[in-house]
């Protein structure tokens, strides 16, 4: 693939730099910049300040992108020439997205995790990839939420997992009796001078550290997706994983609320979508509707 042109260079380094002072958080600038350079190597044009709705719109039309990745695309797109404008680089007629058209992404079916297929992976797995996949899948924590996940977070007393999500929003997750053996051996055996099986940055290991320590802190995102996605058969991902907590919690007294809060969420919209409704309850529905059903 080319280089990216130096003038989308230039300008995505004050864009990152705008957005670091707007006080985004990592993950976000992250993802907007990742946009936007993709953008400079594919619209064809050697200066972000040329670039038309038009090529925008093409851009867009990728017919292999899901809707989901094209509202975000969207979404980068939209800020970067808001933030041109607002900078003064750019005229508010001039502005390409102004007038790009929305997406309204179809809602995604449940994808739960099924659990033999959890049930194996653990039985496979080492220390730090147990850890992992219940945090993930006994928790309901995002790949970001396990990565910066400190040994501090542990709050023993009430027996509850303080995670750093989203929009540096933060919630209190109750801590599993499986995750919670887990940890604490993990904790032994740091406080001892040691580690578990499968950690890489040793050094990192201590019983004051990050859980998952890495090259500069804790592990990556990506690299915590990556590794679930590794641990799992098939199609199945750290992102799956979340799925099955929503559906198994939801499943035990059908409190949509109780698993927005666990999740993360901040709709309720976006809970069900992660909820697979159980077939007994389908069937049970169906088999009500009879005449003879009383």
């Amino acid at each position: 693939m080319r280089a990216t042109a130096v003038a989308w260079v230039v300008m995505i380094a004050s864009f990152t730099t705008y957005l670091r002072a707007a006080d985004r958080s990592a993950q976000t600038i992250r993802l907007r910049t990742y946009w936007i350079n993709r953008l400079g190597l594919e619209c064809g044009r050697g200066d972000p300040l040329k670039v038309t709705m038009d090529d925008l719109v093409s851009w867009l039309a990728n017919d292999s992108w899901s809707s989901e990745t094209k509202k975000s695309a969207r979404a980068s797109v939209v800020v970067f020439y808001r933030w041109a404008v607002v900078s003064g680089r750019m005229a508010v007629t001039d502005n390409p997205a102004v007038d790009l058209p929305s997406i309204t992404p179809s809602p995604p079916v449940p994808r739960p995790t099924p659990d033999q297929v959890l049930q194996a992976a653990l039985a496979d797995a080492n220390h730090r990839d147990r850890l992992l996949l219940m945090l993930a899948g006994y928790g309901g924590l995002r790949r970001g939420e396990i990565a910066r996940v400190h040994l501090d977070d542990f709050l023993w007393t009430d027996m509850e997992l303080l995670v750093h999500g989203k929009g540096r929003r933060e919630r209190l997750v109750p801590i599993h009796p499986d995750l919670a053996a887990a940890v604490l051996a993990e904790i032994d055996r740091r406080t001892a001078g040691g580690h578990g099986t499968g950690f890489r940055y040793f050094k990192g290991c201590r019983p004051d550290g990050y859980l998952f320590p890495g090259k500069h802190g804790h592990l990556t995102p990506d690299t915590v997706g990556r590794l679930l996605e590794q641990l799992l058969a098939g199609p199945w991902t750290g992102h799956t994983l979340r799925h099955r907590f929503a559906t198994v919690g939801y499943s035990v007294d059908r409190d949509l609320r109780a698993m927005q809060e666990l999740l993360g969420h901040s709709k309720p919209e976006t809970t069900a979508r992660y909820v697979r409704t159980p077939p007994k309850a389908k069937r049970a529905a169906v088999l009500a509707a009879g005449l003879n059903a009383a």
